[in-house]
């Protein structure tokens, strides 16, 4: 049997700025929905009014949680040996079985992993 070898990535910045539009559900008024963008995986704006006014929402707070949880469950997986397809699919599994609840997903993954949380 051989030792199985792995590669290892080097990540650089992308040349083009990556925008992803990420749609959350009002808590407060059913049937109303709010788009959070993140450029390059950092959150920049919200739809919602307090976002438009230049606050931070609630909407921008959760996506950044879930957002850094998703990092630490990356970099805790490929510690172990898990390459980037499988870790994806992990993540995508997890949200599909929780019904789209991306916190509720980190939330298990960080548990799952044995990830401590900073206080």
């Amino acid at each position: 049997m051989h030792p199985q070898t792995s590669s290892v990535q080097t990540l650089t910045p992308p040349t083009h700025p990556s925008t992803t539009h990420i749609t959350i559900d009002s808590r407060t008024r059913p049937g109303l929905k709010h788009t959070v963008t993140l450029v390059n995986g950092n959150v920049r704006a919200c739809t919602c009014e307090a976002g438009r006014n230049g606050r931070v929402c609630w909407h921008t707070r959760y996506v950044a949680k879930v957002r850094a949880s998703q990092l630490a469950v990356a970099r805790e997986l490929h510690t172990r040996g898990w390459n980037t397809e499988q870790i994806a699919t992990i993540w995508r599994d997890t949200v599909e079985l929780l019904d789209g609840d991306r916190a509720a997903a980190a939330d298990v993954l960080i548990a799952e992993c044995g990830i401590q949380r900073a206080a």
